[in-house]
């Protein structure tokens, strides 16, 4: 088990490579615990948002990855008052022939967004900042979490 904060994640997926092919494996790997009763989320944080087109069908434009993380930079900047509401933008994926199902952050191109956000002081930190407060929302802990992203997500500011 691995605490992060104040939340128990015990098995915590980094899938991150150059190119194609992380897709499909986050997709198996997110429906393999959740049939097994484990709550799984996916955050997609692929530019492509392919992760979100396989799972849930279609991009979600309205409320993805991209309006929550410009939003939390707008915060961060002090021109909201109030931190984004994220779990309004999680989906959920059922997995066919099972009635179990994990949810899903839709991903959104945050290449278009990329230099407001490592603007932000200490801009490595906002990954955690929007799990923190999906967490703080939603009230549980995740079994899993599984990241599909790009690999500027993880350098640190510093």
């Amino acid at each position: 088990m691995c605490p992060i904060n104040n939340y128990n994640v015990y098995n915590s997926i980094h899938i991150s490579k150059r190119r194609c092919g992380k897709n499909n494996p986050g997709g198996e790997y997110g429906g393999v615990p959740t049939i097994d009763g484990r709550k799984v989320l996916f955050i997609d944080f692929d530019p492509s948002a392919m992760a979100t087109r396989v799972l849930l069908g279609r991009t979600i434009d309205e409320c993805n990855l991209k309006t929550l993380m410009k939003r939390l930079v707008e915060y961060r900047r002090g021109y909201l008052k109030s931190m984004p509401v994220i779990n309004e933008c999680l989906r959920q994926h059922v997995i066919p022939g099972n009635n179990a199902a994990f949810y899903v952050l839709p991903g959104g191109n945050l290449d278009e967004i990329s230099s407001d956000i490592k603007n932000v002081p200490d801009w490595g930190l906002l990954l955690r900042s929007l799990i923190d407060k999906l967490m703080e929302e939603i009230g549980y802990d995740f079994d899993v979490i599984i990241l599909d992203s790009p690999n500027w997500v993880y350098q640190s500011s510093k």
